[in-house]
């Protein structure tokens, strides 16, 4: 009891740890911080690996340092083994360098293709600044400049994951399939 304590304080003056496998979904921690690309993939590891119902994501091109691994492509198929219901949902801003180099997401959603669904976000929404992965409408990964790696990770953020979800909803219903993604796998 007292070392789960001394833990939880230790946890208050953390804000860039380098490995975020100890973090749950659902627990308040003080604000998480990721900094390179190695941190934003382990926060992302993370957080995909607790996924049970939804995964949620608004890429500009799928950062392959953050999300094309091999941990990251396992903890995707596992969590779409949890459920028939489970969702993973994208709206992919740029599909150019997906489409040349290919990406591990993209040949999952070609397996997986009644769980995971790809748009090219609208022209509309193309310059938003931001990205963002939620898990279970519960937990964010947040990067304020998409092209950056500073990220805030919040394994308890309903609010702030509602607020996005709302954002990626409006965006979703006015964006359609990545055509060149599909006519690659044709």
């Amino acid at each position: 009891m007292i070392a789960n304590k001394q833990e939880r304080l230790n946890l208050t003056y953390m804000k860039y740890p380098k490995d975020f496998s100890e973090f749950k979904v659902g627990e308040t921690y003080p604000t998480l911080k990721a900094k390179n690309s190695a941190t934003n993939s382990s926060a992302a590891l993370s957080l995909i690996s607790q996924a049970r119902r939804t995964i949620t994501l608004f890429t500009h091109n799928f950062d392959h340092r953050i999300l094309d691994t091999p941990e990251i492509a396992s903890a995707i198929s596992d969590f779409i083994k949890v459920s028939p219901n489970s969702q993973l949902k994208t709206l992919l801003c740029d599909p150019s360098l997906v489409v040349k180099q290919g990406h591990r997401i993209v040949e999952l959603s070609r397996k997986f293709s009644s769980f995971i669904s790809i748009r090219q976000t609208h022209a509309e929404y193309l310059s938003t600044p931001f990205s963002f992965l939620i898990i279970d409408d519960t937990a964010l990964l947040f990067r304020p400049h998409a092209n950056e790696y500073n990220a805030i990770v919040n394994y308890d953020s309903r609010l702030e994951c509602r607020h996005y979800l709302e954002f990626f909803n409006e965006v979703w219903q006015q964006s359609e399939p990545v055509s060149e993604i599909r006519q690659l796998f044709i």
